[in-house]
């Protein structure tokens, strides 16, 4: 990469402070997600308390049942939310109700990322479906709060685009034409990166620290060390290659083979969890 020195562009390219009290306003979580997160993401889910807030939630639980029977394929009719719940478990759970709250967000398109409608949504809700799968496959513990994680990822991208003019834009490019990932000239050339922001967004909603921390270092996991984080990475590694396309901070080999070494994640296990991705995903798109 190369250097991008304060002399190479305007001091102020954006006002920081105003991009973390964007980050700090958005509405916050409704109560009955708060308790169901609470309880979903804990080190020893309450199941009942996650049946309990998905049973006074009907369209969420007509979106659980429905799930689970997918899942199930013909084998079997799921009909009660309990059993619903147990079958899919509290990291899958949490994930369909923080999608009902933020799919709006993610489904609009981001011309500042080159990004059409609906293909920030997708890329989410694969990742979400290969944080579960690397947590399953992997030999270390990881944090059931990855597979929301991994689904929020992005967020920071919708408050970063709101500040992203024409002028910055342009600037942003050229860093990445001389070889900078798109994490790196946001942080050189704005001081923060979307990753920092969409963890600011899960901080202000109260979310766990192990959830705001992955989200943070969703591409940078060598930086600290946390499962949760090497996970949401590769989640985001498996999402785009799903999808066919390449991220704008695309995950080196190296960086792969070093995330899955952490997680104690085979190169078949890797394997493993990228067909899941494909095989749920087009379950629930109705392929």
């Amino acid at each position: 990469m190369s250097d991008l020195t304060p002399s190479d562009t305007p001091p102020r390219l954006v006002d920081l402070e105003q991009l973390i009290e964007a980050a700090q306003e958005l509405e916050p979580l409704p109560r009955s997600l708060s308790l169901l997160l609470a309880a979903g993401t804990a080190e020893t889910p309450d199941v009942e308390t996650i049946c309990d807030v998905v049973a006074m939630d009907p369209p969420l639980a007509a979106k659980v049942l429905r799930r689970a029977n997918s899942a199930m394929g013909s084998r079997h009719r799921v009909a009660r939310t309990r059993e619903a719940v147990v079958l899919l478990g509290a990291a899958s759970v949490v994930s369909l109700a923080l999608g009902d709250r933020v799919r709006r967000d993610l489904q609009q398109e981001l011309p500042e990322y080159g990004l059409a409608a609906g293909v920030l949504w997708e890329h989410s809700v694969r990742a979400s479906m290969a944080a579960d799968a690397i947590r399953s496959l992997s030999g270390r513990s990881v944090p059931v709060a990855a597979v929301s994680a991994a689904l929020l990822h992005d967020l920071g991208k919708i408050v970063m685009s709101r500040f992203l003019t024409p002028e910055v834009s342009v600037l942003i490019r050229e860093a990445m034409e001389a070889g900078a990932t798109r994490l790196d000239a946001e942080r050189e050339l704005l001081q923060v990166h979307h990753g920092e922001l969409g963890a600011l967004v899960a901080q202000h909603w109260g979310l766990p620290d192990d959830l705001v921390s992955a989200i943070a270092y969703h591409h940078n996991p060598f930086e600290v060390d946390e499962t949760g984080a090497d996970t949401v990475f590769l989640a985001d590694y498996l999402a785009d290659k799903t999808m066919n396309r390449v991220g704008d901070s695309p995950a080196s080999e190296e960086h792969i083979a070093l995330s899955c070494e952490r997680l104690a994640l085979s190169a078949m296990s890797l394997q493993r969890a990228e067909g899941r991705v494909t095989g749920e995903f087009n379950v629930i798109s109705g392929f």
